[in-house]
């Protein structure tokens, strides 16, 4: 895989950005969002789910998954650790 730029970072943020608003109804009605990565990978997944527990709608960006958890903070998230340490993936809510 060829290195992530600077320049890819960018519009990797801007389409996470354009992702959240997408599936926002509102700045206060953010539904939670999972993130989920391989360990070291440079490629992460960012999804909603509907009520009945599915994934409804993933975003498949060219971010680690350490930028992901970074980027979600940034953005008012709350991000938690599964228990399990072989899992990788996080649930996010954003903060009131």
């Amino acid at each position: 895989m060829a290195d992530i730029t600077p320049d890819i970072i960018e519009k990797e943020q801007s389409r996470l950005s354009h992702f959240i608003k997408e599936q926002s109804p509102s700045a206060r009605a953010a539904p939670p969002f999972w993130i989920d990565g391989p360990r070291d990978g440079e490629e992460s997944t960012i999804c909603t789910r509907s009520s009945a527990g599915d994934q409804s709608n993933c975003l498949k960006l060219r971010l680690a998954s350490t930028k992901l958890f970074s980027e979600m903070q940034k953005r008012g998230f709350v991000c938690l650790l599964p228990q399990d340490t072989d899992r990788t993936e996080m649930e996010c809510s954003k903060v009131e």
